[in-house]
């Protein structure tokens, strides 16, 4: 009996020993997967050092967040800021200077995730929080706050408005197709100038500066101004004109203008602004060649219509496995198309491409908008493919006003 029991004793203990090993094998297995995988999102975009964007899950947000603050929240992590940047009307206090309409909210609320912005002590311990933060049971997303490139190329030859005449804006015009001032289209970009070319149609009392969190909108590069035009230069006789000859065109600047990038922190404060603010369309003319998915669970809390550029990466990205795989309802992505309606290329950039993940082109070569000082300029690129189809959009929301954002995407 003795030795039997001994035995058992052993083969007990062999088999603790055994399954622990097993046990310690498997965490570092999924430490170092957890840490490529880390690797991996820092290596897509440039990124601001030491910023990271938390989502929490959503039966721990909004109305169901336990009521403590950010440093108890985030207490074992050394940040030396935190900024909330998604809204709930249910339970927080409002955050910027303009009339909040509930009633006329697009925020999703059922759908909703608490987002925060942590700006850390230490820049250099961003892969040891990212990966703390991950772990976490409470946190849906962690992410590195990315830098966005705007997707144009600048180019002073052709000729006139040719996407006009191919889109059949005039057709549209002819049978009172105009567009309204109603209908609100938020340009997430470099901000805009004051231009001969825009006065009627830009709506200031909502614009903002999401990355300076000021109300200055002033574009210094020029791509937010650019996109204006092509969606609403003034009806006037000088100039230009846009696709709706009326509309409330609302910058909503998020480039850091230092090194020309869009900050997905200041795009994901604007979508929940905009979502706020009753903003109908908004239009991101950056290159998104990966997955975001700070941004996605932003898009998916607003109710209106998302509608971005593909890139202009010449590549497909239905077998990119990283790029721009939203499976998200009003969510649009536009490729660029030329003048005889291929793929635009130039010798040295080109449209993405994708029949599952590029919905549609519009016109992206050699398109004519307002600019810098007053001017006009050519450019081409994903860029302006986007505000084509944002522009067209808004027509057919102040005309069809009975067809919900799904609809007019359809």
């Amino acid at each position: 009996m003795k030795i039997n029991k001994i035995i058992n004793i052993f083969i007990c203990f062999i088999f603790f020993i055994s399954t622990s090993l097993i046990s310690v094998n498997a965490n570092t297995i999924i430490s170092e997967e957890l840490e490529n995988y880390i690797f991996e999102l820092m290596n897509k975009y440039d990124y601001e050092p030491g910023e990271i964007i938390v989502t929490m899950k959503k039966e721990v947000s909004g109305i169901n967040r336990v009521p403590e603050s950010f440093k108890t929240l985030f207490s074992n992590i050394n940040t030396e800021k935190i900024k909330q940047l998604s809204f709930n009307p249910l339970v927080d206090e409002y955050p910027y200077p303009n009339t909040y309409n509930k009633k006329e909210s697009l925020l999703n609320v059922d759908n909703y995730r608490d987002v925060y912005l942590l700006k850390l002590s230490d820049k250099s311990d961003m892969v040891n929080v990212l990966k703390q933060l991950i772990k976490r049971d409470d946190v849906e997303i962690a992410e590195p706050n990315y830098y966005l490139e705007l997707t144009a190329t600048y180019d002073p030859l052709c000729n006139y408005q040719w996407p006009l005449y191919k889109v059949g804006v005039g057709e549209a015009w002819d049978k009172g197709f105009t567009g309204k001032s109603t209908i609100k289209v938020g340009i997430i970009d470099t901000g805009i100038i004051s231009h001969n070319d825009l006065q009627d149609n830009i709506d200031l009392t909502l614009a903002r500066d999401f990355y300076l969190n000021t109300s200055n909108v002033t574009d210094v590069i020029g791509h937010g101004t650019f996109i204006a035009g092509i969606i609403g230069a003034d009806v006037d006789g000088y100039g230009i004109v846009g696709i709706n000859q009326h509309v409330s065109i609302i910058p909503l600047k998020a480039s850091n203008d230092s090194i020309k990038k869009i900050s997905i922190q200041a795009v994901i404060d604007a979508v929940y602004y905009a979502s706020s603010n009753s903003i109908d369309i908004l239009n991101l003319s950056s290159n998104l060649s990966s997955r975001i998915l700070t941004l996605e669970a932003a898009v998916e809390n607003y109710e209106g219509l998302f509608i971005v550029s593909s890139g202009n990466n010449g590549i497909n990205i239905d077998i990119n496995t990283t790029g721009n795989c939203n499976n998200i309802g009003n969510w649009i992505v536009v490729g660029a198309s030329s003048e005889t309606d291929g793929i635009w290329q130039s010798s040295t950039e080109s449209s993405n491409y994708g029949t599952t993940y590029v919905d549609l082109f519009a016109p992206g070569e050699y398109i004519y908008s307002t600019t810098l000082g007053n001017l006009h300029t050519f450019a081409s690129g994903t860029s302006f493919a986007a505000p084509m189809v944002t522009a067209a959009a808004a027509v057919i929301m102040a005309h069809a006003t009975h067809l919900t954002p799904l609809q007019v995407k359809d």
